[in-house]
């Protein structure tokens, strides 16, 4: 709810900044290049006080618009991402060509999201403890936001059966529901990302109120986005000249380099040969 009465989804951050980021240069190594320093002046987090606490308030990584260099298909990707309040990971699916450009496209493995009583390193997102855990695929946002919302992924995909079968008309697929990022490996250039995300509330029954007591207890979907960036056409063709035709150039240079040394290597061969024949027909 904003002061001036309107009332909508995370209304109120309309327009506004996402704090302070102090990032890394690179200068101690490219492998950190646009890793988070710090947001918000602090390094650390410290919404989550659960099990393991530390781990979850970690900041990991870049803010998914650029990635170190020379990735690798072995490369896990960290993003700290504001509206998730904390940091996540992808790893290597495929190859992939975006407008002629070669690409490795990243996901988040299912491990990031995965029931606490599962993957154990989640249990620090259980709130407000280990009693009250989330299913997989979702993520209270009470201890950053103030409000009872619950982030998921959408449909619930890769989620919760449980809570998927409580409720009529979702169909979760790869396709459309899951979040991937399409990266350049030489330059860590993001040519591509679709971030998916579902926002909802847990609905439970209370007695007091007749026209709530036969309610479901169920984490009730309101809405799921999709915050995608793409580089169109025009712009690729530019990545393309200034990255890679760069690159043609010097390996035709190198190549042409190598193909003289050894041209030249070998009319030294015959060279000698020829010297070295003239000289022993002298001596007969």
């Amino acid at each position: 709810m904003g002061n001036n009465g309107r009332f909508g989804i995370f209304y109120p951050v309309n327009n506004t900044d996402d704090k302070v980021y102090e990032v890394k240069t690179g200068s101690d190594g490219m492998g950190d290049f646009m890793n988070i320093q710090s947001w918000n002046g602090s390094s650390t987090l410290h919404y989550w006080k659960g099990e393991g606490a530390q781990y979850c308030n970690m900041i990991n990584g870049t803010d998914g618009s650029q990635y170190p260099p020379r990735l690798t298909r072995d490369s896990v990707l960290r993003i700290y991402t504001s509206e998730l309040c904390r940091s996540l990971y992808l790893t290597y699916e495929k190859d992939l060509y975006h407008h002629g450009i070669p690409v490795y496209r990243y996901v988040p493995p299912r491990e990031v999201l995965e029931d606490p009583e599962v993957n154990h390193d989640n249990l620090c997102y259980c709130v407000p403890d280990r009693d009250h855990c989330l299913g997989a695929g979702m993520l209270s946002l009470q201890p950053c936001l103030g409000l009872p919302l619950v982030l998921s992924t959408p449909h619930f995909y890769q989620g919760d059966e449980k809570e998927l079968a409580k409720l009529v008309g979702l169909n979760p697929t790869k396709s459309e529901h899951e979040t991937t990022i399409d990266v350049e490996p030489r330059t860590g250039v993001a040519m591509y990302a679709a971030k998916k995300m579902q926002l909802n509330i847990p609905l439970k029954r209370y007695g007091n109120l007749p026209s709530f007591k036969n309610v479901p207890e169920v984490i009730f979907p309101i809405l799921w986005v999709n915050e995608s960036a793409n580089v169109d056409a025009d712009m690729s063709q530019e990545v393309r000249n200034a990255v890679f035709v760069p690159f043609v150039v010097v390996d035709a240079i190198c190549g042409s380099l190598i193909a003289v040394g050894a041209l030249l290597l070998v009319l030294s061969g015959f060279r000698f040969l020829h010297i070295k024949r003239s000289a022993e027909q002298d001596k007969l």
